[in-house]
């Protein structure tokens, strides 16, 4: 098991400095640790992790210990939202939500794209997608809100 999370924080070691375009030598620097160091976390390498260099990898990167380690991961594949973690089952996710309105939730909380893609390990261009669609979506409504405004004022005779 602790082999197991050991290779998926190297796998998330390495996705987030290479999302970031850093080199392992600027992500060490950053991280406040070695590069040989960085090394053996992106290979799996290294036996234990200390608290300060996940703590590190959060602050940098803005992404949670659960994300590094594969909790979330685990959580989704047992049906429960990455973002509120409620249950996907449950009658307000039933209601509506989905992993679509996390992701909008997200991105207007001023969340950076790759972040978001990040976290539901996705692409970032999936993530500017779904948000691209629900802009225009938006766009139409807003529109269609305008024209029947207008035809209730054109027809109450007050335009």
């Amino acid at each position: 098991m602790q082999h197991e999370y050991r290779t998926i924080l190297a796998e998330r070691s390495v996705r987030l400095r290479e999302i970031h375009r850093l080199s392992q030598r600027g992500a060490a620097a950053l991280l406040g640790i070695s590069g040989a160091t960085l090394s053996r976390i992106e290979q799996g390498k290294l036996q234990n992790v200390t608290w300060r260099v996940l703590g590190s990898f959060c602050l940098t990167f803005d992404v949670t210990p659960n994300y590094l380690l594969g909790f979330d991961r685990d959580r989704m594949l047992l049906g429960f939202c990455p973002k509120c973690h409620s249950p996907l089952a449950n009658e307000a996710h039933t209601a509506g939500h989905t992993i679509r309105d996390c992701i909008l939730s997200l991105e207007g909380q001023g969340r950076r794209t790759a972040l978001i893609a990040v976290q539901f390990d996705l692409t970032v261009s999936s993530i500017e997608f779904i948000i691209r669609e629900e802009y225009r979506i938006r766009g139409n409504r807003a529109s269609l809100v305008a024209a029947k405004l207008s035809r209730v004022i054109a027809a109450s005779g007050k335009g």
